[in-house]
């Protein structure tokens, strides 16, 4: 998986990123070797951006307006499981999840989101690429792994 996120000190939560930033997402769930279904943003939160019939609406060529800008606010505010983690709590950072199809994917990948950064003008020194190496399941499994002969032992007692 790769974590991207896209900073800016002034506020993410305006017409202008936002717009740009919905775009972008809905670029990044065109590439190849990603699961675009997995793609998670403020996109995913929101109803300004919502799915319809498994597609979604159309995005504005511009700016969000500031209804739009609003409503994604209050989406992401009233979402307890993805808005704390698709928005920085000071509004000046957005992130994009990006799973892979595989792991030798990830510089190929890398590398289509940068450009495609370029090409939303989201370009410039606000933007950050991470790869994540463990998904949710090996996480928790190994750490189930390591609690399991512990939590056998107090239910023994």
């Amino acid at each position: 998986m790769l974590v991207l996120g896209i900073v800016d000190e002034s506020g993410v939560l305006n017409g202008a990123t936002l717009g740009k930033a919905a775009r972008l997402v809905s670029d990044i769930k065109g590439i190849e070797n990603i699961e675009p279904v997995g793609v998670l943003s403020f996109t995913s939160v929101s109803r300004a951006v919502e799915l319809t019939s498994g597609d979604f609406v159309e995005l504005p060529a511009g700016d969000f307006d500031e209804d739009d800008v609003k409503s994604i606010a209050d989406a992401l505010a009233a979402d307890s499981i993805l808005g704390s983690r698709v928005i920085s709590e000071d509004g000046t950072g957005l992130a994009v999840y990006i799973p892979l199809r595989e792991k030798g994917d990830v510089n190929g990948v890398t590398s289509e989101v940068q450009g495609l950064l370029n090409v939303h003008g989201l370009a410039g020194g606000g933007n950050y690429l991470a790869g994540l190496k463990r998904s949710l399941g090996e996480t928790c499994s190994s750490r189930w792994a390591c609690w399991r002969p512990l939590l056998g032992c107090l239910s023994s007692c």
